[in-house]
Formats: structure tokens, C-alpha cells, sequence
């Protein structure tokens, strides 16, 4: 028997537990949104049913953008933005943002609600939006950087892959002792590479955009979208609806990654070179929305997006139905 989970929808929505058996079956112990529990049999997903699976998904070198963008009912622009990993992608990613923008102010748009349930992180997307919600220079005040190593043994190099090779060596841009951290408890070199106004300072966009804008978070956000949200709430540039981020304000790692590829079990491991720390210590938590909404097991089961809903009626300032 599995452990018992919540299943959105019955069988169909899913549930946390699950024991599989040896002839392909998980028994699954579920509660329904009405609250009835009850024992189910579901097939277990094969092998190839996987790979089937991770061939259908987007390539994310593709030229094509994994963001969608349409109007709702009042005039709000809705932006989702299932993935900011766009590192290899060919997709003009920022020229899109300018005919967001662009469609917004040329519509006259109350608000804008940009959907990052589900999105981890990735490059600095979130750099490019802001420019578009200033009005002014500002700047950004940003947690100081450290990494753990200067170098890389070459022994290490053929199983490190990223998409800059500098990463191999931060002596040029970090203090050639550590230093002891408090809130890492632990041995630091301070690293400026990505220091100085560009990563700081902000200039506004030529298109500027004046109406509300809702960010519609959850405890996905732990990466560029968690620093994106933070920047937004701290700055008052966005109003973050939904429920408890990811992340930690304590500090997160990111900048620069590695990808290790173990050579016999062919396994990824995603490894990041640099860690953002306040000087200051902060709640160990991640951000606490401004309006905070959590759907109930029914609206799950019925697929109601009261997060949505409820972004609606900010920026718009009626009750308009998604």
C-alpha cells in the first residue's frame, strides 16, 4: 500500500504515494477533493513510456519561444512563462518582450499579470521586464557574490560542461584568500566578476509600461524568478499574488553553473559556482506574497484558477472571468 496522497482529480489528477507492485501496477491510496479515501490501481509508467516522453518535450535550443501572451477579459495582458533556461535557445527572447510591451501600451492595457507558477529559474529575465516598469535610473541593490574555488583541475574538465569556459578560472576576478562567512559558516572568496553598475544599475526602457502589474508565484520560485519576485516586492514595481516562494532570503546559488556528467551512469548533476548572500541576516524563508491566495482541493479537481481570478480583479479592479 502507498502512502496516502491528494489526487486533484480522482485518479486522473495525480497522488504523492504510490507502491509498485511486480506485474506494472502502483496502488495508490487517494482522497478525493470531497474528502473520501479510497485504494486505486494505476499502471506504472515504462521505460520506454519515459523516453517516449522526454522526446515529446520542447527542444530548448528550438527557435521557437516557450512564452505565451493574450488578452484577458478588461484588457489585462497575460504573459506565462513556463521556463526562463534559455541559455542555448536561438528564440529572440527579448524582442518578444518588446512586443509585449509594445501591444500593451498600444491597447491601453489596465495591467499586466505575468504567471511563474512552476518556473524555477534561469538567466536574468526578470533584469529585462524591470526596465520596462521604471520610470527612472534605479538601482538594484544585489546580495554580494562568493564561490568556494579559484580553479578547476583539468582532471575534472571533460566531465564539467557549461556554456562559458571562463567559469574554469575566477582568479582574476576574486580575493586570493577566503574569508570565513558568517551566514554561509564557512570559507568564501569574495568573486566580482558579475559586480559593477551593469549589474546593479538600471536603465528604463523607451517603452515604458504604467499600468498594474500582478506576479503570480508559488514555492517553484527559487532561482532568477525568486531574485525576480524579491526585486519586484522590494522595489514596489509588482504586486506578488499566489502563495510562499522558494528560495531563501537568506541567500541562494546560482550565476554560473556546471553541468557534471557522470561518465558510467550517464547521470546530470547540475552544480552552481556561485553563491548571492545578504550582508545582513535575513528570515529563513522564501517571500511571503502580498495577496495570498491558495486554491482549494476543489478548484484543483475542477481546474478554477483562483490565483488567476484573483489577478484579475487587482488590475483591473473588477471581477472579469480569465
Amino acid at each position: 500500500m502507498g502512502t496516502e496522497g491528494f489526487a486533484g482529480g480522482g485518479v486522473e489528477g495525480g497522488a504523492v504515494g504510490a507502491a509498485a507492485d511486480w506485474e506494472g501496477l502502483e496502488d495508490l491510496a487517494v482522497r478525493d477533493p470531497n474528502g473520501t479515501r479510497k485504494q486505486v490501481e494505476s499502471a506504472a509508467q515504462s521505460m520506454e513510456d519515459r523516453i517516449q516522453g522526454a522526446k515529446e518535450t520542447p527542444d530548448p535550443k528550438s527557435e521557437e519561444g516557450p512564452w505565451h501572451f493574450r488578452t484577458l477579459e478588461g484588457g489585462a495582458g497575460y504573459l506565462v512563462m513556463p521556463r526562463w533556461d534559455l541559455y542555448d535557445n536561438k528564440w529572440d527572447w527579448k524582442a518578444y518582450l518588446a512586443k509585449v510591451f509594445t501591444q500593451l501600451n498600444t491597447a491601453k492595457s489596465p495591467g499586466l499579470i505575468i504567471d511563474l507558477r512552476g518556473t524555477e529559474g534561469g538567466i536574468d529575465v526578470g533584469e529585462e521586464i524591470a526596465t520596462y516598469l521604471i520610470k527612472q535610473p534605479e538601482k538594484f541593490d544585489q546580495y554580494k557574490l562568493y564561490t568556494r574555488f579559484l580553479k578547476v583541475s583539468p582532471d575534472l574538465k571533460p566531465y564539467l560542461d557549461t556554456w562559458d569556459r571562463s567559469f574554469d578560472d575566477w582568479t582574476e576576478w576574486s580575493d586570493k584568500e577566503p574569508k570565513y562567512n558568517a551566514l554561509a559558516h564557512n570559507d568564501l572568496y569574495r568573486m566580482r566578476r558579475f559586480d559593477g553598475p551593469d549589474r546593479t544599475d538600471k536603465q528604463p526602457n523607451s517603452i515604458h509600461f504604467n499600468g498594474k502589474v500582478a506576479v503570480l508565484v508559488d514555492n517553484s520560485n527559487s532561482s532568477a524568478t525568486f531574485q525576480f519576485d524579491q526585486m519586484m516586492q522590494v522595489h514596489h514595481l509588482a504586486t506578488l499574488i499566489g502563495e510562499p516562494t522558494g528560495g531563501n532570503q537568506r541567500g541562494i546559488n546560482g550565476s554560473a553553473f556546471y553541468f557534471l556528467y557522470l561518465p558510467n551512469s550517464k547521470l546530470e548533476v547540475d552544480l552552481p559556482m556561485v553563491g548571492a548572500l545578504p550582508d545582513t541576516r535575513l528570515p529563513d524563508a522564501g517571500l511571503t506574497p502580498d495577496i495570498f491566495v491558495r486554491p482549494s482541493a476543489q478548484d484543483i479537481a475542477t481546474g478554477h484558477d483562483v490565483v488567476l481570478e484573483r489577478a484579475v480583479k487587482f488590475v483591473v479592479g473588477a471581477s472579469g472571468t480569465p
